[in-house]
């Protein structure tokens, strides 16, 4: 019987290393895997490993060197942890979408990184030609993808993210309020300062707000415009168990993002018991149901509105957190990886 090929030689950018670190241990160890040289220690109990470079090298070792190794394997299938296919190699490739910025207009970013974007675009229309499956993490990352590329019915699969056991007696709440993103327009960091100093100011909470580096131009706007280096709540490039850790300790979520495929933050937050406030834009509904607090992404009032509503009633965020950290138990990374190996 054959063995699968998985190619997990992604940029970290988009959340590849949190979904690598999680997924990785539920996965097969006599498999294969292609790795980034940076990652080797995610993998140090894989047996299988072949090592690809980074940055742009690795796009010419995927579709060159990789399919001539390909020949002298028995494998069923290459998953790829990216849109793009290995195109000169006639196993069945099982594609994941787990990036959505390729299919959206609307939001701010620097020409080289556009230029980028439309070359993944072009590159995934023609990859569909060459898939067996699709995976897509969300309905909201399929029907945004679907309005700019048709995808025949027979390779779509939706698979959730998944998210690891958390003891709920290690929680101690101790802040009012947090914020997790990074420095992108999407994660719209103009309303959330304003927000928290003006809660902060007016009720006196306590807060943190965690960002990672991206955008370096927004991050010295945003850095300048809300006088962050005097703000000591502010904590910058955390690794993924020290969120956790956080979470554990606050009550309530903001989540202000315009748009994610499938955010880990989400799933990450409910398995913390953390009530949610959260704008109506993207999978959110889709992932919180009824148990999250949403409001008009183009309000500031509303985003005010219904976290200061629910910081008020303490009640209410605690029946919320412990019903998110109920029906966080449908994420989990088994039924991920049971989506991927039986298809």
């Amino acid at each position: 019987m054959g063995k699968n090929l998985f190619l997990f030689n992604t940029s970290s950018k988009f959340g590849s290393n949190t979904y690598l670190n999680n997924i990785i241990h539920h996965l097969p160890d006599s498999d294969y895997y292609v790795i980034n040289k940076n990652d080797i220690n995610i993998m140090s109990k894989k047996k299988n490993l072949i090592i690809s470079p980074s940055g742009f090298k690795k796009h010419i070792f995927n579709q060159i060197y990789l399919p001539i190794i390909i020949t002298k394997l028995k494998i069923n299938y290459i998953y790829t942890n990216s849109m793009i296919a290995i195109f000169l190699c006639k196993k069945k490739n099982i594609l994941s979408v787990r990036n959505v910025d390729p299919f959206l207009n609307n939001f701010k970013i620097n020409y080289k990184y556009k230029i980028k974007l439309n070359l993944i675009k072009i590159l995934f229309k023609i990859s569909v030609l060459f898939s067996y499956k699709i995976i897509f993490v969300s309905q909201f990352s399929y029907g945004t993808v679907s309005k700019i590329i048709k995808i025949p019915e027979n390779k779509i699969i939706i698979s959730y993210h998944g998210i690891d056991h958390v003891d709920k007696s290690n929680f101690d709440k101790e802040f009012d309020l947090l914020f997790v993103g990074k420095f992108v327009h999407y994660h719209n960091l103009d309303y959330v300062f304003t927000l928290f100093y003006k809660l902060e100011k007016e009720l006196g909470i306590k807060y943190r707000v965690v960002l990672g580096d991206f955008d370096e131009d927004l991050k010295k706007e945003i850095i300048k415009k809300h006088k962050l280096k005097e703000n000591k709540n502010l904590l910058n490039n955390l690794n993924n168990n020290e969120v956790i850790n956080l979470m554990k300790k606050s009550k309530i979520l903001l989540f202000a993002s315009s748009y994610e495929a499938c955010p880990f933050t989400l799933l990450e937050a409910m398995r913390c018991s953390c009530a949610v406030v959260a704008s109506d834009a993207g999978p959110n509904k889709e992932i919180l149901k009824s148990n999250g607090l949403f409001y008009d992404i183009e309000s500031f009032e509303d985003m005010y509105q219904k976290t200061s509503d629910l910081i008020n009633d303490k009640s209410k965020i605690k029946i919320i957190g412990n019903k998110n950290f109920y029906n966080s138990n449908k994420y989990t990374w088994e039924k991920t990886k049971d989506k991927i190996m039986n298809l």
